[in-house]
């Protein structure tokens, strides 16, 4: 079936049918002469076909598809959630730092580890790092303490330091015997003599320098 129907100047031709204007069926019946008829017309002028059902057509955005009405609600939700992120975004007021922290001091941190050592009923490894420690401050003091027995040691230290080389003595061989672990008073009354001394050890080095 083919319709024609004329727009304006021009007219316009609907086939329900495209097969016979194929290669195949040109030839058949009067196919070739309706043909010319329909694109050679008596009056002139140009012949437009529409190819979309060829695909020959500019895809459709989703965006086309939507209204006019559809479309400015878009554009003012679109413009709400932008204010919306700029509102959370902005700042009412001149920024205010961060509060600091004041740092820890070293009687915090000793009573933390001894709280530690206690829980885990470790008083053999804060005798063995007592008496490490208190090698460590009589080296420096004496140039060294390799090889050197606690009486030695102690005898060198006293000349320097001006504490008796008995006391000094006392305290190493005390820390040095791990097979006698100390309950946690004498503990705590060792790493106290231990303090006392590394102050005079301390006092001294400043003096001599």
């Amino acid at each position: 079936m083919l319709v024609s129907w004329r727009v304006g100047e021009g007219r316009i031709f609907w086939s329900a049918d495209t097969a016979w204007l194929s290669n195949a069926r040109i030839g058949e019946a009067q196919n070739l002469d309706l043909a010319l008829q329909i694109l050679l017309p008596p009056d002139g002028g140009q012949v437009a076909f529409d190819e979309y059902h060829h695909g020959f057509v500019a895809p459709t955005h989703w965006w086309q598809v939507l209204r006019g009405s559809l479309q400015a609600f878009g554009l003012m939700l679109a413009a709400a959630v932008a204010l919306l992120f700029w509102s959370y975004g902005a700042r009412f007021g001149s920024p205010l730092p961060a509060p600091e922290r004041p740092p820890r001091a070293a009687v915090e941190y000793v009573h933390s580890m001894s709280r530690l050592y206690r829980r885990a009923g470790a008083r053999a490894v804060v005798l063995r790092a007592l008496h490490r420690s208190l090698r460590t401050e009589l080296s420096r003091l004496t140039g060294g303490a390799e090889g050197l027995s606690h009486g030695e040691i102690a005898g060198r230290a006293a000349a320097r330091c001006g504490v008796p080389a008995g006391e000094i003595e006392r305290l190493l061989e005390r820390t040095a015997d791990l097979n006698h672990i100390p309950a946690d008073a004498e503990l705590i009354d060792l790493a106290r003599q231990a303090e006392k001394l590394r102050r005079r050890i301390e006092h001294a080095t400043y003096r001599d320098g």
